[in-house]
């Protein structure tokens, strides 16, 4: 298979796999296993005991996943994506000298956009 992860247990020393299933990696001496992950895979935990070839068989999984959204920063449930609410406190506003509470808002609430002509958030 191609692109199935091959890593040291224990270690970040990892590669994956090419066209052909085929892989190579420099493994430490104190290393015992080595570790083979696709997606929709089974995890395949294999023993080194001294061994220069290590062939395993990838079994698939099927996983049920719920409908998310991929965000800049991870991802979410599509769910609790339906809304956007927020609170903003008063020890928010206490040290910031600004002269209505529309220009004490900008930059406080992620993705609020306040157009300072009629104070209508867009």
């Amino acid at each position: 298979m191609l692109g199935v992860t091959v890593s040291v247990a224990g270690t970040k020393t990892q590669t994956t796999t090419d066209a052909n299933g085929l892989y190579s990696i420099s493994v430490p001496g104190n290393a015992t296993e080595l570790v083979f992950t696709y997606v929709n895979t089974r995890s395949v935990t294999e023993k080194i005991n001294g061994r220069r070839v290590i062939d395993v068989q990838m079994l698939s999984e099927s996983v049920q996943l719920g409908e998310v959204v991929v965000v800049g920063y991870g991802t979410q449930k599509k769910a609790n994506l339906t809304g956007a609410v927020d609170q903003v406190t008063s020890e928010v506003l206490d040290n910031r000298s600004v002269p209505n509470l529309t220009q004490g808002l900008q930059g406080v609430l992620p993705n609020l956009n306040i157009r300072m002509l009629d104070g209508k958030p867009n």
